[in-house]
């Protein structure tokens, strides 16, 4: 369910990074720099405010969002890790994006590089959580921690 949820929620974001990576290539190619920074500033901006909103929206709009998945009763603190957990997908962009734009660059193995840290991180860190933490509360936290780790490791590069 979680995975059906955030595949909604990131739709958006996915297609604006296959969108750049297509532009990204063609501006690379004809060593238009400057259009590129502008670019990516301008998907990176656009990402985020979709995410934002798609956000805010499911906050808002969650019994409906969670009635799409056939879930009815949710307890109360899978409840409010999940909307933190969309709370947390305002990172995504900045990972994903990034990773776009080096896949438009043809440097596809740091982009790949990039999603093996990440799911190291994310797997090592539910495996560490899986006894102190209950609910699956863990994998959301680390798939959260690993989007945060991605994000970070990606925009400093």
């Amino acid at each position: 369910m979680a995975l059906k949820l955030r595949a909604l929620l990131i739709a958006p974001v996915r297609g604006y990074g296959r969108g750049l990576m297509s532009v990204t290539g063609h501006l690379f190619g004809a060593e238009k720099f400057d259009e590129l920074e502008k670019m990516f500033k301008y998907v990176m901006k656009i990402s985020i405010f979709t995410t934002l909103v798609v956000m805010i929206a499911f906050i808002f709009l969650r019994e409906y969002a969670f009635s799409i998945f056939s879930i009815t009763g949710m307890e109360n603190e899978i409840f409010w890790i999940a909307i933190g957990g969309t709370v947390l997908m305002v990172l995504t962009p900045v990972s994903m994006i990034s990773a776009k734009m080096l896949d438009g660059f043809g440097k596809s193995m740091y982009s790949l590089m990039f999603t093996i840290i990440r799911i190291i991180f994310e797997v090592a860190l539910i495996v560490l959580l899986v006894n102190t933490i209950s609910n699956g509360a863990c994998v959301l936290i680390g798939i959260c921690c690993g989007q945060l780790l991605s994000s970070i490791i990606t925009i400093y590069s």
